[in-house]
This record gives C-alpha cells, structure tokens and sequence, in this order.
C-alpha cells in the first residue's frame, strides 16, 4: 500500500484508543457470557431506552458479532453500578 510520506512521519498510533478497544472487547464478551448469537433481523426497529442504555450498548455493540438488540437486552438487565 502506498502512503504518503508526509502524513505517516507525524502518525503514532493512540496507545489510549488500542487500549479502550480491548477494554470494550473485555466487557463485550463478559457482558454476553459466551451465550449463543440470536438469529436477528436486516432491519430491527426498537424503542427508544434510556441515553445510557443506548450508549452503552453502542459501545459494546461495535466489538461483538452479536445483535444489537441482544446486547441491548443484556444492558438494560444490569444494575446502574455496573
């Protein structure tokens, strides 16, 4: 792959982003306990939850192969400590 010579002598790569991603990987797979992947719709209209249910599971969505929805389910079951 060709890069740019001038772009790639300033990149570093974020210590804090590499580390966050293994951290939501982490609480992904705690999160689901190796549960089985649900079969799940293309399109899957839900109810609006509360703003920190919709973020957390946005976070933990993007580092699983689980739907949406499934996480959804296991997040909104926690406690509001967890």
């Amino acid at each position: 792959m060709r890069v740019s010579p001038t772009l790639v002598k300033y990149a570093e790569p974020s210590v804090y982003e590499m580390e966050t991603r293994k951290e939501l990987q982490q609480a992904a797979r705690e999160l689901m306990g190796g549960s089985a992947i649900a079969k799940a719709p293309l399109v899957d209209l839900l109810e609006d939850d509360g703003l920190e249910i919709e973020l957390a599971t946005t976070l933990l969505y993007q580092h699983s192969h689980y739907s949406y929805r499934q996480i959804r389910e296991r997040v909104s079951g926690l406690s509001a400590a967890r």
